[in-house]
């Protein structure tokens, strides 16, 4: 995340104030500082630096954060399992049911990720329908499995009765042919440092 720059001055005038926030910094307290306050006023600013970095659909963190965990996790030395899950046919599904419907399946998504990994795995985006997630070696093929089975069983919800009977929804192209397609379902390819950086 980018740094916060908090000035701190003697001077309580007004002007020096203005002058200081309109040369770039984030805020500014003037001496003699509370340090609760000086406190209250990082966390808040680190607070809203985290929000404006999450995806307000899935709450998890976008593509610029993501890629520097994921040049922390390679540099790091550490054994990882780099996993890359992608919804397919959501375009599809989204010309059918609409954004909103789709928004819902992403946040499905995001939530069975969520629920697979524990505290010192990472998942984010890559793209609105792609996510990363950063995760030791032994847990990767488990982790995608439990992820396949989860969203497989949930997505038929997502359809209604008929799509589900059928098995497939109908698209219409430009020369209103109807064409068939086939549910959403997710891609996982997995990469590991474990035999090669």
């Amino acid at each position: 995340m980018r740094p916060c720059i908090i000035a701190l001055s003697k001077s309580s005038r007004i002007q020096d104030k203005i002058a200081v926030l309109d040369a770039g910094a984030d805020d500014f307290l003037s001496e003699p500082m509370n340090r609760d306050e000086f406190k209250a006023r990082i966390t808040a600013h680190i607070r809203r630096n985290f929000e404006n970095s999450l995806n307000e659909n899935t709450m998890l963190f976008d593509d610029k954060i993501t890629y520097k965990m994921l040049k922390r996790a390679v540099n790091s030395g550490k054994n990882r399992a780099f996993m890359l899950i992608s919804i397919e046919k959501l375009g599809d599904y989204k010309e059918i049911y609409g954004e909103f419907a789709a928004d819902k399946i992403l946040q499905t998504c995001s939530a069975v990720i969520k629920s697979a990994l524990s505290a010192d795995d990472y998942t984010g985006h890559l793209q609105k329908d792609n996510f990363i997630v950063i995760t030791g070696n032994e847990k990767a093929e488990r982790i995608a499995n439990y992820i396949i089975y989860t969203f497989d069983t949930a997505v038929s919800k997502f359809y209604n009765k008929s799509d589900n009977e059928r098995g497939y929804i109908f698209l219409h192209g430009d020369d209103e042919a109807e064409n068939k397609t086939g549910f959403v379902y997710l891609s996982i390819g997995v990469i590991t440092n474990q035999y090669t950086k």
